[in-house]
């Protein structure tokens, strides 16, 4: 029975009982006038008991409002609120970071389930990273801290951490960043969350990744080593600065000498100086066979370079490579020690 002729049938019987009343004095009927209004009253107070039990709880109207393929006005039966308020719960427990996009697709209920987000960031028990991008405070994640690459790649699957994430990721950075670089093309401006600054950055065709695994985030993208060497040496100032970058690189175990140096020499005589002057300095630890740097020598020959282009002071030059140095030879040859 809809809300207005609840209303309706109520008032009904208000006025019943007072026309009762009215009707049995008149007719000087004594002995029935009491009992026809307490009749008439047993039978109000039982109709309102059961409206009120046919009203609807406060979370069955949060979602039944949104859920209108039921039929205009009417509401979800408890079950079916019950099923869904579950289903809600289940997923923010089993995924401490995810996208709006995710938890609809997973979804019985759209609206449902963007009533219950928007209930959930009011409570606490889910914060907003972004916009579209959130991170469960509910069940086991309670108290829990949240991984800066399990937010990158719940934002996009396919994104590559990049510059100083990678030298993280790989296990080699000298000091800990509050950044987090990746490459992606599901965002373009920087965010910050919880201490961490999230840098995104333009994704390339063909840039050459490799998957790593952990507990705390899953697995996720990363650049490989020879592309992560030339990605420090060519942006110093994205992986901590040069010095970061070359103690970093220098704990590399081994990586493809030849591979990296095509893709110094493919970019320009520059990189060929800087990427020579590293393997050089990392000959005996990581074989590099002495081809690969004849080639990078012959690539960048004829050219003045710096090792790092920010720099605006030069204290030291390297001859073999024709390259100005931040700080003296032998300064900068102990990074990469």
């Amino acid at each position: 029975m809809r809300q207005n002729e609840m209303d309706r049938v109520t008032t009904t019987i208000d006025q019943d009982v007072k026309v009762g009343e009215l009707t049995e004095r008149r007719r000087g009927r004594r002995d029935s006038g009491p009992s026809f209004r307490l009749r008439r009253e047993d039978e109000l107070t039982a109709f309102r008991v059961e409206r009120r039990s046919m009203r609807p709880t406060r979370e069955e109207t949060s979602v039944s409002m949104l859920t209108d393929t039921y039929g205009k006005g009417s509401y979800l039966l408890p079950f079916m609120v019950k099923s869904v308020s579950m289903k809600f719960t289940e997923y923010i427990g089993s995924h401490h970071a995810f996208t709006t996009e995710a938890l609809l697709a997973a979804a019985d209920s759209r609206g449902a389930a963007k009533q219950q987000l928007k209930e959930a960031v009011a409570s606490g028990s889910v914060e907003r990273v972004r916009r579209g991008l959130y991170v469960s405070n509910g069940g086991r994640f309670e108290g829990a801290g949240v991984d800066p690459y399990e937010v990158v790649a719940a934002l996009d699957p396919d994104a590559v951490l990049s510059y100083h994430s990678a030298l993280e990721a790989h296990g080699i950075a000298h000091n800990i960043g509050f950044e987090c670089r990746f490459r992606t093309t599901a965002a373009r401006s920087p965010f910050s969350f919880r201490d961490v600054r999230y840098v995104p950055h333009p994704q390339a065709d063909g840039i050459p990744a490799q998957r790593v695994h952990g507990r705390a985030f899953g697995s996720v993208l990363v650049t490989t080593r020879e592309q992560t060497l030339f990605d420090c040496l060519k942006h110093p100032e994205w992986a901590g600065g040069l010095e970061e970058a070359v103690r970093s690189l220098s704990a590399m175990p081994y990586l493809d000498a030849e591979r990296v140096a095509s893709l110094a020499i493919t970019d320009s005589a520059s990189m060929a100086a800087r990427v020579g002057w590293l393997l050089e300095a990392k000959r005996e630890a990581w074989r590099v066979p002495a081809e690969a740097i004849d080639r990078l020598r012959r690539a960048c020959a004829g050219t003045v370079s710096k090792l790092d282009k920010r720099a605006a002071a030069t204290r030291g030059w390297s001859g073999a490579w024709n390259m100005r140095l931040p700080e003296t030879e032998e300064e900068v040859a102990s990074w990469a020690r």
